[in-house]
């Protein structure tokens, strides 16, 4: 998956940094209510088997991430660093 915004731990919510620290929706953060649209949308049953298998796989890499990081922390968080499983 070469987008730049799919990365191991979810979809990033943009596909590079501004450079500065200061947005919260900068990359490589990425948002529980960004995964749930987009699994949304790519999952309706017009959709390609193939776009399917991506729905499953956006689904897969944010479950997994949200539950490592709970496991790690005890909570679970507004956002979540996307280059990195439970980040």
């Amino acid at each position: 998956m070469s987008s730049g915004i799919i990365l191991d731990g979810g979809i990033a919510t943009s596909a590079k940094p501004t450079g500065t620290d200061i947005y919260q929706w900068d990359w490589p953060n990425a948002w529980a209510p960004i995964q749930h649209i987009l699994h949304e949308g790519l999952s309706r049953p017009d959709r390609s088997d193939k776009v399917k298998v991506l729905a499953k796989e956006i689904a897969r890499r944010w479950i997994q991430t949200t539950f490592l990081a709970y496991q790690r922390t005890g909570y679970m968080h507004e956002k979540y660093d996307a280059t990195k499983i439970g980040g």
